[in-house]
């Protein structure tokens, strides 16, 4: 008899080690890919499983008389009640017909529908630059940007055109201004057509 009541308590200490220690902690992987109502199910399952499995706990290691496997784990559960909520909170904010994780940088299985190109980029800002022109002997403007590059396209301003802005020491050509050669640059119509 005595040998039986030493068989039945290494049985049960050994039930009692297999389901103590079993409370988990929730993982956010654990829940990637489903839909969301599946998720929160899940998740629910899973905090009701933890709650199971500490009674079952207490009941055991107490029938035992051995109640610190018992005190941890209730210490784990409490531990992972803001984990349940937080994860509880980012399956909540899954849009009702996705997928969970879908919103975040996870990659998705669907291949991606092609994109329309990207529009050009808006053309650069005009610089906010003022130059005097000289025109047949006379002294002309100042001009803003947009002004210069119509006086470019229509030829009146040229590479060998004499400028000046406020700071400058003598009128120059607008060749050696970078700013203006790149307008020039820009309004050079294309080259004739060879025969």
């Amino acid at each position: 008899m005595v040998k039986k009541g030493i068989a039945m308590v290494l049985l049960l200490a050994l039930v009692v080690t297999l389901i103590s220690g079993c409370v988990s902690a929730p993982k956010y992987s654990d829940y990637v890919g489903l839909e969301k109502q599946v998720a929160q199910r899940e998740l629910q399952k899973k905090k009701t499983s933890n709650g199971i499995k500490l009674a079952c706990n207490w009941l055991l290691w107490g029938w035992v008389g051995f109640w610190i496997p018992s005190v941890v784990d209730t210490i784990r559960v409490l531990s992972f009640i803001g984990d349940f909520d937080s994860i509880g909170t980012r399956i909540a904010s899954t849009p009702n017909d996705g997928k969970v994780g879908q919103t975040e940088a996870t990659p998705s299985a669907a291949p991606k529908a092609p994109q329309a190109p990207a529009p050009a980029p808006p053309p650069p800002a005009s610089p906010a630059i003022e130059y005097s022109i000289m025109l047949n002997g006379q002294q002309m403007g100042p001009y803003n940007y947009q002004q210069l590059v119509q006086l470019a396209s229509s030829r009146q301003l040229t590479a060998q055109t004499l400028v000046w802005r406020t700071g400058m020491a003598t009128w120059v050509e607008a060749r050696t201004v970078p700013e203006l050669a790149q307008i020039l640059a820009s309004s050079a119509p294309p080259p004739p057509p060879k025969q």
